[in-house]
């Protein structure tokens, strides 16, 4: 990944923290891809995202946002579950997704 095309992923997630009302970060160490994609498929069901990318990018998109807080978290293999309406359909998809997969860890969030 060049230099340009972080700088277009970090806008890219810049735009969607800067929207976002809430966020979650996730751990996803040792999960199969079919198990992912089931997650995925829920979120985007709850109208929400869910972004995997380097951890110095997410860092600078939540920097001067509400979610500045959350860059502590950005260590080992992380995504973030973002939604920007129903937070509950968000948490409601984290925690089965949690349940479900003991591989998987919840790292941090903020809610609206």
């Amino acid at each position: 990944m060049d230099r340009e095309q972080k700088r277009n992923e970090v806008a890219q997630l810049k735009g969607t923290f800067s929207t976002a009302t809430s966020a979650v970060v996730l751990g996803f160490k040792g999960l199969t891809v079919d198990k992912d994609t089931a997650f995925r498929r829920n979120i985007r069901e709850g109208k929400g995202q869910y972004r995997v990318a380097k951890n110095t990018l997410f860092r600078l998109a939540v920097q001067e946002t509400g979610f500045a807080s959350l860059g502590e978290h950005f260590k080992g293999a992380t995504a973030v579950a973002t939604s920007e309406g129903d937070v509950v359909a968000l948490a409601k998809a984290v925690n089965t997704f949690l349940k479900d997969n003991p591989a998987a860890s919840f790292k941090g969030a903020i809610l609206d």
